[in-house]
């Protein structure tokens, strides 16, 4: 049922695992090695095949023989608000020596003494003892620059180079002047010389850590600051090195129309925000320092070969090593894998065939319907690929090319698990298979454990849902048979208890935080909770759960965008969260989403699942004279015009110094709130006009 108060809708839906296989080209199989990786941001693939994955909220896990192991190598004290906390992981070129493993991460606010230390990104490194990390072995080697209140735009991706070097990419905070200038480390990527820092060396060593032939080194005053190499950067959260040639792709995520690939240069300059995507001035109005950069690729949101993305990530060049033993075909050697996290889709690019500014995506489709939320790629020992998603509770998927021509039978890595429900409820079996498409799904189902299976009727998809059960459905028994060209594979069975019980009612209560019933970026919002159940009574709040989402595009995607914002919290009573002022997608089409659960005596839950939209105003932007252009978070429009807002959301507006309008040039004088030719500001709760006055 649904009910619906004030501008908060209310949902109570079944607990149902959702789950998706991508769908690669024929002759190519996927497999999900690790499950439940919680929220996983990047990983690293060491030579003996362990595979090394970052945990957001501070764990640096190991994936041993497709296994999770229980220990994790570190676990970190992280400030892992909005996109902050472990991001970053990769491994020296020299390991098999000397062991080392590096981390990026957001370092929380500390008070030593009577000084205040603010949240900020660093780099550590880690000497491994087998599996995990040996005590004591912390080096802290490099601290950024400390953080606004914005908690987005943090980067976090490391590669070594191969000259050695250790290449660190760091996002804006949000603030896109950080990138057109060389007074701090954001919105750069940097190279740094790691090789001669020893136990005891002071942070941000500058006469060990910068090469004296990076570029902007004459131009830093011998700070730390001359371990930039390249600027321009909004969110550069992946990018990858290739073994062959050494060079680099860089993932700058965009913000409401592009998302590109640049190809590292030294001293190069990629736009932001005086540009996205392929400028059509070279180089743009406004540059910084460094000579400007057109990208490899770009695709829009809205379209293209691509069909829309959200925020790119990745990426991998596929150049498997010598001795793989299931490397893919050959014509995939070289090509530069990359994803989009709301997307959900793969595709390839040939280096050799950049885009430009009339064809600016020269990519081919891979694979679709990738796990939910990919994050990362990276190239397996054997040959395969691996991506990393948070999705389906975090996990780490490879796809592989099978070693024969003829091809194999399906595998099944998940089968339907035992299910305990109540009368008048539907529930949901679900399977995880792989092998050379098409893969063909029959549900069977029996009514005992001497029953015969019969197939039933249409169920032939992953999931099969049943109708709505009664007492006498328990004990019945549901497998899959999955089956392609090569061969045929029967899950497991996965029993149905139906018990005699009441399902417990969970209530969500707003007890502050909303404004007419909906929310103000950069406001808390508390909602209270509390259950009871018609056999145990009130339940204790150790067995509710719940989590927050951050759900945008409603009107241009079917169920919109899901973002994960607060992960799944057990065992709390109550839920706290605040709506971001600041991050990527500045649209209003937007809810939180926060979804509680309440588990009784029997194992039987309930979810209460409550959307919360926000309180939106226009923003009227203007010039005088009128029909100037104007810049707002990185995009140029002509004045005047209307935008919508979410109140208290931060917004950019930066005004051209000087244009030319029916030929005479007009420069810029002042805004009409008085501030900065380029300012943030957060959206007021009232309809407002901002006017830049030119002479």
């Amino acid at each position: 049922m649904s009910v619906s108060t004030c501008r908060a809708r209310v949902m109570i839906e079944l607990l149902e695992p959702r789950l998706q296989l991508t769908a690669p080209p024929t002759g190519f199989t996927e497999t999900v090695v690790a499950a439940n990786l919680g929220s996983p941001t990047a990983m690293d693939v060491l030579d003996d095949g362990r595979v090394l994955i970052a945990d957001q909220l501070g764990a640096l896990k190991v994936v041993k023989n497709n296994t999770v192991l229980a220990t994790p190598f570190v676990s970190l004290t992280v400030n892992s608000a909005g996109e902050r906390g472990l991001l970053g992981v990769t491994h020296d070129p020299n390991f098999a020596v000397n062991h080392f493993i590096y981390v990026y991460h957001t370092v929380p606010k500390v008070t030593v003494g009577t000084t205040i230390i603010e949240p900020h990104n660093a780099v550590t490194r880690y000497t491994a003892n087998g599996d995990v990390a040996a005590a004591g072995s912390a080096v802290d080697i490099l601290s950024l620059n400390p953080l606004s209140s914005a908690t987005n735009h943090n980067g976090g991706a490391m590669h070594f180079g191969k000259d050695g070097m250790l290449y660190i990419a760091v996002g804006e905070n949000a603030n896109p002047t950080n990138s057109q200038v060389l007074t701090n480390l954001l919105g750069k990527v940097l190279r740094i010389d790691v090789s001669k820092v020893v136990a005891g060396d002071p942070v941000n060593n500058v006469a060990k850590l910068v090469p004296t032939n990076n570029p902007f080194v004459g131009q830093t005053g011998g700070s730390i600051n001359g371990a930039i190499y390249a600027l321009g950067f909004r969110n550069p959260f992946t990018f990858a090195v290739n073994s062959i040639d050494g060079t680099i792709y860089i993932n700058d995520v965009g913000q409401n129309a592009w998302e590109e690939i640049d190809k590292l240069a030294p001293g190069g300059n990629y736009g932001w925000n005086k540009s996205e995507g392929y400028s059509t001035a070279i180089p743009p109005v406004g540059l910084g320092p460094g000579t400007y950069q057109q990208p490899v690729l770009a695709y829009n949101h809205t379209g293209g070969v691509a069909g829309g993305g959200i925020a790119i990530v990745g990426g991998a060049f596929y150049q498997p090593k010598a001795g793989a033993t299931n490397p893919f075909p050959a014509a995939y050697i070289g090509k530069y894998f990359y994803g989009d996290l709301g997307g959900n889709w793969i595709r390839a690019l040939n280096p050799a065939t950049p885009g430009n500014i009339t064809t600016p995506d020269t990519s081919t489709a891979f694979a679709s319907d990738s796990a939910p939320n990919p994050v990362g790629f990276e190239t397996a020992a054997d040959g395969g690929l691996y991506y990393l998603a948070r999705g389906n509770t975090g996990e780490l998927v490879k796809i592989s090319y099978p070693p024969t021509t003829t091809g194999v039978g399906p595998t099944i890595t998940t089968g339907p698990a035992k299910t305990t429900t109540i009368p008048g409820r539907s529930e949901t079996f679900s399977v995880v298979a792989a092998g050379p498409a098409p893969l063909n799904y029959q549900w069977q189902r029996n009514n005992g454990v001497n029953g015969a299976y019969v197939n039933i009727t249409g169920a032939t998809g992953v999931s099969y849902t049943t109708p709505t059960l009664a007492l006498t459905d328990g004990g019945a028994r549901f497998r899959v048979v999955v089956s392609n060209a090569f061969g045929t594979k029967t899950s497991g069975y996965g029993t149905l208890i139906v018990i005699n019980d009441t399902a417990p009612v969970p209530t969500l209560t707003v007890t502050s935080g909303l404004r007419n019933g909906a929310f103000d970026a950069g406001t808390e919002i508390r909602l209270a909770t509390s259950a009871t159940d018609a056999e145990d009574g009130t339940i204790a709040y150790k067995y509710f759960n719940y989590k927050v989402d951050y759900v945008t595009s409603l009107k241009t995607v079917s169920g919109g965008v899901v973002r994960p914002f607060i992960p799944l919290t057990k065992g709390k009573n109550g839920v706290v969260f605040t709506p971001a002022n600041t991050g990527p997608y500045t649209g209003t089409d937007e809810v939180y989403r926060v979804t509680f659960s309440a588990i009784d005596s029997n194992k039987i839950a309930t979810t209460i699942v409550k959307d919360f939209s926000p309180n939106v105003v226009t923003l009227t932007l203007a010039t005088n004279p009128k029909g100037l252009k104007l810049n707002v978070d990185g995009q140029p429009l002509v004045s005047p015009t209307n935008t919508l807002s979410v109140v208290g959301f931060s917004r950019l507006l930066d005004a051209p110094t000087s244009q030319v309008l029916n030929g005479k040039t007009w420069t810029f004088s002042s805004w009409s709130d008085n501030l900065p030719i380029t300012h943030s500001f957060f959206t007021p709760a009232v309809n407002t006009t901002y006017i830049a006055t030119y002479k």
